[in-house]
């Protein structure tokens, strides 16, 4: 895509792939790589025992949600002190990659909610494969490409 004219991205939002984190840092050093919350917060609920689940999922969606990436980062350091000795593992987790969980702080208010997951992405290639299985086979290129956008434009 780069090769055919693709410009330098603003932001790119990856979940934890490390092959993915590497071509996106190749490719796009400049971009302001963000990690994927949605994919996170599965991983950090597995990390805790279900009851104490709700406390600690609203700390850590108070980091989300701070005012600025500054805020953001010192309700991290703050949350990483408090449970550093009694959940190890999930601190070992919420300290990997935390400036990338952290990067959407640094854009406008507005755009953050948009660009903190991967999902709108996932579940439109969802939605494709599911309409792909019900059509045979595409008789042209432009077919296969007429589903496509008409799933994208849906989701845009």
């Amino acid at each position: 895509m780069v090769r055919r004219g693709l410009r330098t991205l603003t932001t790119v939002t990856t979940d934890g792939a490390p092959g993915l984190i590497k071509a996106v840092e190749a490719v796009f050093p400049k971009s302001l790589r963000i990690r994927c919350w949605y994919h996170r917060m599965q991983n950090f609920c597995s990390k805790v025992p279900e009851e104490i689940w709700p406390e600690i999922k609203a700390e850590i969606m108070a980091i989300r949600d701070a005012a600025g990436y500054e805020q953001g980062k010192q309700l991290a350091y703050e949350f990483i002190e408090r449970y550093k000795d009694k959940f190890p593992s999930l601190v070992r987790a919420f300290k990997e990659d935390l400036d990338a969980l952290l990067n959407h702080l640094r854009l406008p208010f507005r755009h953050r909610r948009y660009v903190r997951t991967t999902n709108l992405v996932e579940r439109s290639f969802e939605e494709e494969r599911r309409k792909t299985k019900v059509i045979p086979c595409f008789l042209t290129e432009k077919s296969a490409l007429k589903l496509v956008f008409s799933v994208l434009s849906r989701v845009h």
